[in-house]
Order: C-alpha cells, then sequence, then structure tokens
C-alpha cells in the first residue's frame, strides 16, 4: 500500500485534517475493522505527539507513524540520570561500576533499526481472561455468551457489590463498571499458551509487537535508559514502589500508550526475550534497592530469569499481559 505520511518525518509536518485523511485511506484498504474516534494529543515526559485514536470492539488504539533509522539498545550504565540522581543512586553502592556493568548486561544491545507504521492498542490484556458479558445488578439483568453462562452463572448475583472487583479464582471475575456501580463487566478464565494466544491475534488480524517495536513505544523516542526521563521525583508513585499516590507510570505516554507501569505484568512480545516491561515482581519481592526495583520498567530491560514460555505451557493468569498490534506494510 502507499506508505506517503505514515512516517513521522512526513506525518509531524500534516495538519490535522491532513493526518486523518490518510488514516481514512488506510482503513479502507485493510480488512481490519476499526472504527477512527478522532484525533488526539498526547503529551508526556517532554514528547508530544497528534495521532488518531481508533475503537476495535470497545478497545482503544492510537497509530504510530513510522520511523526510519532508530536508535536502540543501552550500553551507559546509569551515565544518562541527572547528576543528582546518579550521587543518591551511588551512595548505596561501594562500586558505581559493578552497577553500570550490571545495568549493561540486562539491557538490549545497542542497534539502529527501521520501525513500521503501526495502530497500537493502548492498553494491555490480560492473558487467559475473557470478557464474556455483564450484569446489572441493579435491574437483576445479565447477559453472558452461551459458551460460558455454565462456569459464570453461579456467581452472577452472589458477589459483594460494595467491591469494585470480585473474583472467583480459575474461574470468573466481576470488575465494576465505569458508568454505572451496579453493572458489572463479567470475565471468564480460559487458560491459553503463547502459541494459542499467537493464532488467536493473526485470525483477528493483528500480531505482537516485537521487541524493537515495543522498546521504541515505550521511550517514545528518547534516548534515555528510563522513559520518564533521567531523574526520581520523590513527590510521585512508580508502580508498587510507594504506597500513597497515584501511579505515574499508568497514564498514557507520548505516543498514546501505557507502557511498562508495573514489574509484576510480563507483556510478551515476539521476540527471542519473550517479556519486556517486568520481572515478575522478583525485585520488589527481595527487597532490593530501589535502583533494581526500577530497572524492570526500563526502556531496554530484558529480564534474565524470564523461564522460556513452552509453546505447549498454559501462560500463568495476573503476570502475563498482550497487546494487539497492527504493523502497516
Amino acid at each position: 500500500m502507499r506508505l506517503d505520511g505514515l512516517y513521522a518525518d512526513e506525518w509531524e509536518g500534516l495538519l490535522a485534517d491532513s493526518k486523518k485523511e490518510r488514516i481514512v485511506r488506510l482503513l479502507s484498504e485493510h480488512n481490519v475493522p476499526f472504527d477512527l474516534a478522532g484525533m488526539k494529543i498526547f503529551s508526556a515526559y517532554g514528547v508530544e505527539s497528534e495521532t488518531a485514536l481508533l475503537d476495535w470492539q470497545g478497545r482503544k488504539f492510537v497509530f504510530v507513524p513510522g520511523r526510519k533509522s532508530v536508535m536502540l539498545g543501552w550500553d551507559s550504565g546509569i551515565d544518562s540520570m541527572k547528576e543528582g540522581t546518579r550521587r543518591e543512586i551511588g551512595d548505596g553502592f561501594e562500586e558505581v561500576d559493578g552497577l553500570n556493568d550490571y545495568i549493561n548486561k540486562h539491557t538490549s544491545p545497542i542497534r539502529t533499526v527501521d520501525i513500521p507504521p503501526m495502530i497500537v492498542e493502548c492498553e494491555l490484556n490480560e492473558v487467559g481472561l475473557v470478557p464474556v458479558g455483564y450484569v446489572d445488578r441493579g435491574k437483576g439483568e445479565h447477559q453472558v455468551e452461551e459458551d460460558y453462562l455454565e462456569q459464570v452463572e453461579d456467581y452472577l448475583y452472589e458477589f459483594n457489590t460494595e467491591h469494585v472487583m470480585t473474583e472467583y479464582s480459575e474461574t470468573c471475575r466481576f470488575q465494576r463498571s465505569e458508568d454505572d456501580p451496579m453493572v458489572y463487566h463479567i470475565y471468564a478464565f480460559d487458560y491459553t499458551t503463547r502459541e494459542d494466544l499467537l493464532a488467536e491475534l493473526q485470525r483477528d488480524g493483528f500480531t505482537l509487537l516485537t521487541e524493537d517495536q515495543w522498546e521504541y513505544l515505550c521511550g517514545a523516542g528518547q534516548r534515555t535508559l528510563f522513559p520518564f526521563g533521567g531523574r526520581f521525583d520523590e513527590e510521585v508513585r512508580y508502580a508498587h514502589l510507594s504506597e500513597t499516590g497515584e501511579n505515574v507510570l499508568e497514564q498514557p505516554n507520548g505516543l498514546g500508550v501505557t507502557i511498562a507501569y508495573d514489574p509484576y505484568k510480563y507483556e510478551i512480545v515476539d521476540s527471542e526475550c519473550l517479556v519486556k516491561g517486568g520481572d515478575g515482581g522478583s525485585a520488589l519481592c527481595g527487597g532490593e534497592p530501589f535502583i533494581y526495583m526500577m530497572l524492570p520498567l526500563a526502556t531496554y530491560w530484558r529480564d534474565a530469569m524470564a523461564i522460556e514460555l513452552a509453546e505447549d505451557e498454559d501462560l500463568a493468569t495476573g503476570y502475563y499481559f498482550y497487546r494487539r498490534a497492527f504493523v502497516v506494510k
């Protein structure tokens, strides 16, 4: 298909109406039935972009323009951090060089790649959790997919509506709707393997991100170890590293995606490294120094302890997540 206007060097110079025209043309040439919701400006950590917001079966997606000759990977330890932050980190170590070596050993190698234009899901999906309907506890009504009704029907009117979320182990989950406190979305547990997940995505016209694509989205084009820049702000909460405040990492980044915000959540990618964006909570549970607990959320981090995902092994719910991507070719 025609790719003119779909790479960042051209896209960024277009007016909003021209960008919208490019997206409408793009959607007309492919079979994935996205609905164009409009144009939106995203801004975070010094990166700002105006792009298309799309919808597919109730899930939000953004268009990410391609970019040529992108440098990815890391070999600079904590050198990109601000001087004060480097000093604070270094105070906890006898030799900062050892920390730098550790970081460089556990981040992806320096490389230059081309990133294609993509339509990418804004938020993660939990592997093995399938949306199957809703229950309105106020009206005493429910709608559930027939194949899953037997699995959830005993719990439809049993759970306590004072709770935002109720989960019945290995069976189903009820999540309160943002629009009506008496309406709950119903999710059924339906365990899956990595191979089955990839096959399901491909049937719908999607794929998983590659490591290159993931790192570009996470860093939003910035050459820093962490996507939020070179310093830690004591007044904000990063993931589970503080008991109060909002997790700032859960906000969309400058490209419009929520990414690398919870070290417990592995995001599955279609590359040899298998996962990005976390360590399953290992550093947090082990009581490691602050910098070690933050590193799994670094843009270029590779989890050396990640167990190889066997093609026929069920993926554990609550730890493995995925993001749909449509790569424009």
